[in-house]
């Protein structure tokens, strides 16, 4: 170990670097960022069918396209390239100017999500589709797993019936996520086809992440949200109506209220709540069957943990549509994670736990779910949210919180037994910014 004296002036030699490092990158760094941003804006030719925004970008016209097509264009015309300098720079899509001016055969929609992601997105396909029936779309999914992009994606896309045809492709993360490497993607995209990335603006200022997705594709908005969107296969696997007739076995053998759906763990936050085993004893004791699709060291009498080995992702939501069905008192406590999503699909009361920092956290929330924060969150109703005080929680290395599961399942409780205030019970309006 190094002694004392050597530790701080290590620490402060650091400090010194870095603060240079910022020094030159304010000199250098950014004006060079800023020309560039300049001249990749400038390369997109006033034919593009799409424009890069940003609050100081001019939103520049189409040129008329009613009665004349363009000829002899280019495939790099009919795929979206763009790299992002700043966080605001998005982009907007005019597929109807498209279509006037390009002959266009189809649209290739590239994912590089998480498998939550795609639920909150396909609303989006449902109304692309509707729009361009004229048009097939094929899907094209990652098979490389990264910071924001699951491989799991390519079975929800499978299942979705407004997409014709899916296909992995080989993407490369980069530090930017708008950056993703699609290159692979538009190699395999058939000619005529628009090759279009597909995500949304995750920012503070957006009412909700679906307004900015049907912003980002010259959709029409509407007037709420539109529920995250599961697309299940019209019969589940065996052992799915299997484990689902032990759970009605037990629940009625143990006279249980109901059960209660565990999920505290997060590949994308690289997140695992420690305490699960604490939550899950915690629900048995209030009569709740547990099933847990986290690992617990010592599980319940009455529960089961679910092994993903057998259980895929698909699986798992199909046997919480089908207990929905059975089982009156059907609650879940999660992280933020794909259960979000899926429990809003379905109009599951969530219990969910916020563990990050998160100010555009109102973008994905949904009425069923009740936000467990370390931190108020102004987009969210209050009546949506237990706000923990300082002994409720700590943080761990990655700055998550960690809520102390006594508070866990007291939010619990009061959820379970207090009446929702009709702001948060009624569906989210996205005809306005927050």
């Amino acid at each position: 170990m190094k002694p004392a004296k050597q530790i701080r002036i290590d620490i402060k030699t650091r400090s010194v670097l870095s603060a240079a490092w910022r020094a030159v990158r304010l000199v250098y760094y950014w004006p060079a960022q800023l020309v560039m941003h300049i001249i990749r804006v400038a390369r997109h030719p006033a034919d593009s069918w799409y424009r890069i925004t940003a609050p100081w970008i001019v939103n520049r016209p189409y040129k008329p396209a009613t009665g004349r097509r363009l000829v002899n264009l280019s495939a790099g015309w009919y795929h979206f390239r763009h790299k992002f300098t700043f966080d605001r720079e998005h982009m907007q899509y005019n597929f109807d100017y498209a279509q006037q001016t390009g002959g266009v055969k189809g649209l290739a929609l590239l994912f590089a999500l998480d498998a939550g992601d795609y639920f909150y997105l396909a609303p989006l396909v449902a109304a692309l589709k509707a729009r361009y029936p004229q048009w097939p779309i094929i899907a094209f999914a990652t098979r490389n797993a990264g910071e924001v992009n699951s491989p799991l994606i390519f079975e929800l896309l499978r299942n979705d019936p407004n997409i014709n045809e899916v296909r992995f492709f080989d993407g490369k993360q980069t530090r930017n996520f708008k950056n993703y490497d699609y290159s692979d993607a538009h190699r395999q995209t058939p000619p005529g086809y628009l090759a279009v990335p597909v995500f949304g603006e995750h920012l503070a200022t957006n009412r909700h992440r679906v307004a900015s997705q049907f912003e980002t594709f010259g959709l029409p908005l509407p007037n709420t949200v539109p529920l995250p969107l599961v697309h299940l296969p019209p019969l589940p696997p065996p052992h799915v109506f299997q484990l689902l007739e032990r759970i009605k076995q037990q629940c009625t053998k143990q006279a249980k209220r109901g059960v209660a759906f565990l999920q505290v763990d997060s590949r994308s936050s690289h997140y695992t709540y420690p305490y699960a085993d604490e939550l899950a004893s915690g629900l048995s004791d209030r009569g709740y069957f547990v099933l847990s699709a986290s690992k617990l060291k010592n599980p319940p009498p009455a529960s089961h943990v679910l092994d993903f080995g057998e259980f895929a992702l698909m699986d798992s939501i199909h046997l919480l549509k089908l207990m929905q069905d059975e089982f009156a008192d059907l609650r879940i406590v999660s992280v933020a994670s794909v259960f979000w999503s899926v429990s809003s699909a379905f109009g599951i009361p969530n219990l969910g736990m916020q563990q990050f920092r998160d100010d555009a956290m109102h973008n994905y929330w949904y009425p069923n779910i009740t936000v467990i924060a370390h931190r108020d969150y102004a987009g969210l109703p209050v009546p949506a949210r237990f706000l923990a005080d300082a002994e409720d929680y700590t943080l761990d290395a990655r700055n998550n919180a960690v809520f102390a599961p006594d508070f866990v399942l007291e939010c619990f409780d009061r959820a379970r037994n207090k009446k929702r205030d009709e702001s948060a019970t009624q569906p989210i309006s996205i005809s306005h910014r927050a």
